[in-house]
């Protein structure tokens, strides 16, 4: 896609400073970001999900992203090691990417990074929950086990009390189910 606009840039400053509020104050710990925005750059040579990554390195210890496609990636070399270190489990390749990784055992690993990780030093962001979530994804087993899974990260009183932050992102909101974005979750 070709770099946003000056005014689609400008939109998401604001959002990631009303991110960054809500949950310095304790307001919440889980968010889902959506709009076609969240696919696109919001300067030049950055994407939305970079940006917001960006934003929470100098906050966090361990910032890591999934998706279906890439898999999990670490802002920072070091941020792997902590990650493995912080679940109690060695890498299980070094140095290799980390691709190919079911989203319910993914998420799960990073649910369990969130409660875990020392206080207000993981960012756990998950990419395109659409592809994960969405209305288009059959309703097996694994997909109904990561929606439960997602809409239990909302209301987890371990992750709020770690004050460690998950954010979502979605090209829409009706491409999320309405179990994994309820009110409630």
């Amino acid at each position: 896609m070709a770099p946003a606009t000056t005014s689609a840039r400008d939109k998401w400053v604001p959002a990631f400073r009303q991110v960054v509020d809500a949950f310095h104050v304790g307001e919440a710990h889980a968010f889902l970001a959506h709009g076609p925005g969240t696919l696109d750059y919001v300067r030049p040579a950055t994407t939305f999900v970079a940006y917001f990554r960006k934003g929470w390195v100098s906050r966090c210890k361990i910032v890591v992203t999934y998706g279906l496609s890439t898999g999990l990636e670490f802002h920072q070399p070091h941020m792997r090691e902590l990650f493995f270190a912080t679940l109690g489990v060695e890498d299980p390749e070094p140095g290799k990417p980390l691709t190919g990784i079911a989203a319910a055992f993914a998420v799960a690993m990073l649910l369990d990074l969130l409660r875990k990780a020392d206080n207000g030093s993981a960012c756990v962001i998950l990419q395109r929950l659409d592809n994960m979530v969405g209305p288009r994804v059959p309703l097996d087993t694994n997909t109904l086990l990561l929606m439960e899974m997602l809409h239990n990260a909302g209301t987890d009183e371990v992750i709020a009390a770690r004050e460690n932050v998950l954010i979502m992102t979605a090209p829409s909101l009706a491409d999320v189910r309405p179990e994994v974005r309820a009110d409630t979750s």
